[in-house]
């Protein structure tokens, strides 16, 4: 069953902005992709120093698992933050993706460099 999933789709609806007309690309795949069912991206957001976008993630079945994120743009670097967003360590980039490793129920905070989302 599903519980979780259809829980938050119904208690936490998507939210959009209007926006005027711009020159931006058309990104119909959007930011990035997690190949983990159990692993869920909670928050996209500029980084509080203004250096890169933060992604936060959770893991909700209480499983150890072991993922990839795929992003749908370059990026540069991407390091594992605290809460706090300040670094802890710089994780390795294969093409566009990372392997990540969650333990059961963990919150993982990312840096992003290069990662354009709110200009």
């Amino acid at each position: 069953a599903a519980t979780m999933e259809m829980a938050y789709n119904l208690n936490v609806p998507l939210v959009t902005a209007l926006q005027g007309a711009n020159e931006g690309e058309r990104n119909q795949k959007g930011f990035l992709t997690c190949e983990a069912e159990n692993c869920f991206v909670e928050v996209i957001k500029r980084a509080e120093n203004g250096e890169g976008a933060i992604v936060r993630m959770y893991e909700n079945k209480n499983r150890y698992t072991k993922t990839k994120i795929h992003f749908h743009k370059k990026i540069s670097q991407i390091y594992e933050c605290s809460l706090l967003e300040e670094n802890e360590k710089e994780l390795q980039i294969t093409g566009q993706s990372v392997e990540i490793v969650f333990k059961p129920y963990e919150i993982k905070t990312f840096r992003v460099i290069d990662l354009f989302i709110l200009t």
